[in-house]
């Protein structure tokens, strides 16, 4: 049923009728993941099963989080935590960790 709302009545009123089946599940099992991938004993700590039966990190929101800064951070998936892709600076600056910037060494 489709349902519609008429501003000159000030009413919601049936614009259309469907019919629908729906199909009854007579039994239901925790995840459907085949025996060839992963159980969830067997995700590292930190990780759990996905509906796509692998490992993938809990902290969502963090990943989320990590994403949506600005600069060179990015997700590491192995490790389930935002990491610097900065590895060097230039010559006389020094890597923040905590802003993931080279900054100059100040001396």
């Amino acid at each position: 049923m489709r349902v519609v709302y008429d501003p000159s009545s000030s009413r919601f009123v049936i614009d259309d009728i469907y019919e629908l089946e729906f199909r009854q599940d007579l039994s239901c099992s925790c995840g459907n993941c085949s025996r060839n991938i992963v159980e969830a004993t067997e995700c590292p700590e930190g990780k759990k099963v996905a509906s796509s039966c692998a490992c993938e990190c809990e902290n969502l929101r963090e990943k989320i989080a990590c994403k949506e800064k600005e600069g060179m951070w990015r997700w590491n998936e192995e490790e389930c935590q935002c990491a610097c892709e900065i590895r060097e600076c230039r010559l006389g600056a020094l890597l923040n960790y905590e802003t993931c910037e080279c900054e100059d060494d100040g001396e």
